[in-house]
């Protein structure tokens, strides 16, 4: 019964493919003109390269970032996209200030680190306490308040992916905090780092003290936990100078191609205009800027014009706030219902591997 239900819905599944394709075949030529025009364009390269070597780092708050929001809605003008705009949003304020750690027992060595994003400063004087060094929060849970506390928590986490890995740089400072920790150095979220330490954001948790929270290399996490696994004192020392002041005004970055038939339908891509403050912003993320707005671009420029409106934004304070993906949000409206499509572009420039997808009925 089973089998000769599903020979029955052949027929049609086959049709349903057939009409498919031949929908899709109308675009073939459209489609291809679009990569020919953006495998031999440079547009994209020299919006890189303005946003990186021009502008810098382009942390919440600072003046630079601003720069990056006047120049982006300025050349969307010049280039011709319509209805650019600039909504204000308000975004934190974090100051990184001079910081430095060193592994002082048991022998003295300077560790490779960078305050996490959002974190607290410690005492002018630093904090110098021994340091307990685990894994995973298991480990953690494991040692108990009885030794944890007055100590810096290491988390030496093993790469995962990315997503729960991330969880040790998110939470650590709050789980630690909660069993007695002065400060914790969590290990770079990163698969390899050639002792280079990799910043982001922290979440402290509104019911565990703010401690001071800093990631270091790869290597000298492994090298705190096997002293640690060896049974030495392992003592650290912290200094940070880290800062939230008041919250400044910014704002997202917005430039379209209205839709021929269905205007009203929106396909939104994009980007973080903003960075942290120890690099460029290259590949985090400048190059994502740089691809979306190019993209809408190349169809404005061989005068296309999408069924649907095509729009890009360069989204403000991802990196510690998200406050730019949320006031898009209540920018957008009611009209958000009427977005097909939401792309985001913030894995790096690197070789594609894919992508992820989300897919959600209409509400």
């Amino acid at each position: 019964m089973q089998r000769r239900d599903l020979f029955r819905g052949a027929p049609l599944l086959l049709m349903a493919r057939r009409a498919r394709a031949s929908s899709l075949s109308g675009y073939e030529q459209t489609a291809r003109r679009i990569i020919d025009a953006a495998l031999t364009d440079s547009g994209g390269w020299a919006k890189l390269e303005y946003f990186c070597d021009r502008i810098g780092h382009r942390l919440s708050g600072s003046k630079a970032l601003e720069r990056a929001v006047e120049w982006a809605a300025g050349e969307m003008r010049r280039e011709g996209l319509e209805n650019v705009v600039t909504p204000a949003v308000q975004v934190p304020v974090w100051v990184r200030g001079a910081e430095s750690a060193w592994m002082m027992e048991p022998r003295e060595a300077r560790l490779a680190m960078l305050g996490l994003g959002g974190s607290v400063g410690t005492p002018a004087e630093g904090i110098t306490a021994e340091a307990v060094c685990v894994e995973n929060f298991e480990e953690l849970e494991k040692l108990g308040a009885d030794r944890v506390r007055g100590r810096v928590v290491v988390f030496n986490q093993p790469w995962r992916g990315y997503r729960d890995t991330v969880a040790y740089r998110s939470q650590g400072a709050s789980r630690a905090a909660r069993l007695g920790a002065r400060a914790v150095l969590v290990r770079s979220v990163t698969p390899a780092g050639l002792r280079t330490p990799h910043t982001g954001a922290l979440n402290y948790s509104a019911d565990a003290p703010k401690i001071p929270a800093a990631a270091i290399s790869i290597e000298d996490a492994m090298m705190i936990d096997r002293l640690c696994r060896q049974g030495l004192r392992v003592v650290v020392k912290l200094q940070m100078e880290a800062r939230t002041l008041e919250e400044a005004a910014s704002a997202n970055v917005i430039g379209e191609i209205a839709g021929r038939e269905k205007p009203e339908e929106i396909v939104v891509m994009g980007g973080h205009i903003d960075s942290w403050d120890v690099g460029q912003g290259a590949h985090d993320d400048a190059s994502g800027c740089a691809a979306a707005w190019q993209a809408v671009q190349i169809v404005k420029s061989l005068g296309l014009r999408p069924r649907r409106t095509l729009r890009v934004c360069l989204w403000t304070n991802e990196e510690n706030g998200l406050r730019g993906g949320r006031a898009y949000r209540e920018w957008a409206g009611d009209s958000v219902r009427r977005h097909v499509a939401a792309i985001e572009m913030d894995g790096g420039a690197e070789k594609l591997r894919g992508f992820g997808l989300t897919i959600q009925g209409a509400s």
